[in-house]
């Protein structure tokens, strides 16, 4: 029977897959629905972030306190530095991820219209794209 630490991480390769298709799936296709939030998303990568963690972390001190060698060594430990890998792949896209997410709560917080915040943004609020276009004003002569 293979240990609790190997069992996890064939889960977490499974629950990989799941995480993937929704993440893929659920953007191209249900844009429009509930299930295309960008919590949600920032939810299940996280989520799998964690779960990578903590499985390569349980696998490498497992591996720690063993004296092995062989094949089966050799491939667990491999296993261990896979899980770190994929940790980080999952850590950067979150970190990625989550920037965007919080930016643009963070910018309709501070910048919203009838805010008292002392940081508003230096262009009017308006619906329009356009810029501005200031008032043509009299060629002033010089004196002489």
């Amino acid at each position: 029977m293979a240990p609790s630490q190997v069992n996890w991480l064939v889960f977490v390769s499974a629950w990989t897959l799941l995480a993937l298709i929704y993440l893929i799936v659920v953007p191209a296709r249900f844009s429009d629905t509930a299930a295309h939030h960008k919590f949600a998303i920032l939810g299940v990568e996280t989520l799998t972030m964690l779960f990578w963690f903590a499985g390569f972390v349980a696998l490498a001190v497992f591996l720690s306190n063993r004296v092995c060698f062989g094949h089966v060594c050799a491939a667990a430990k491999a296993a261990a530095v896979f899980g770190a890998f994929e940790w980080y792949v999952f850590d950067t896209n979150c970190s990625i991820q989550k920037s965007f997410s919080l930016a643009d709560d963070l910018v309709c917080f501070l910048f919203a219209t009838g805010s008292s915040s002392p940081l508003r943004p230096p262009w009017p609020s308006s619906t329009s794209f356009e810029p501005a276009v200031a008032p043509a004003t009299e060629a002033r002569r010089i004196p002489t």
